[in-house]
């Protein structure tokens, strides 16, 4: 049986550490192998964050309904390979299959729910404290975390 790899995901690309370093992937119970990954470098990381702010640039202007739309898919997606997720889980941290199962609910639940606060990103307008003016707010997302 081949091991799984997981690789970086990096500017929208699957590809290996640009150092080419794995490491072993164990189940914390048993101490057994269960996979490798990629080990990122300073160099990947830095990657990853610019990329992560290009993109950035482009949500910021989607529509918000786009943004949900998004979010809903990924919640979506997420539960048609429950089986598959679970059983992940279960193996690389040793979890119970009730923990597995309160943590992927969770993480749908969470899509769900963000995809829910895009209709929270609206303006806002009160009366100034300027006699005639008004204060328009919007929010707005600062960046990359």
């Amino acid at each position: 049986m081949t091991l799984p790899f997981t690789p970086l995901y990096i500017d929208g690309k699957w590809r290996p550490s640009s150092t080419d370093v794995t490491f072993e992937v164990r189940n914390p119970s048993s101490g057994k192998v269960v996979g490798t990954a990629a080990s990122a470098s300073a160099e990947d990381c830095a990657a990853a964050c610019t990329a992560a702010a290009q993109a950035f640039k482009t949500w910021e202007h989607t529509p918000l309904s786009v943004r949900r739309d998004v979010l809903l898919k990924a919640a979506d997606i997420l539960a048609g390979k429950k089986d598959d997720i679970i059983a992940t889980v279960m193996e690389e941290t040793a979890s119970t299959e009730e923990w597995a199962w309160v943590n992927f609910v969770v993480a749908i639940n969470q899509f769900r729910d963000v995809a829910a606060m895009t209709a929270l990103l609206k303006g806002e307008t009160s009366q100034s404290i300027i006699p005639g003016g008004q204060v328009f707010v919007q929010r707005r997302a600062i960046g990359v975390m």
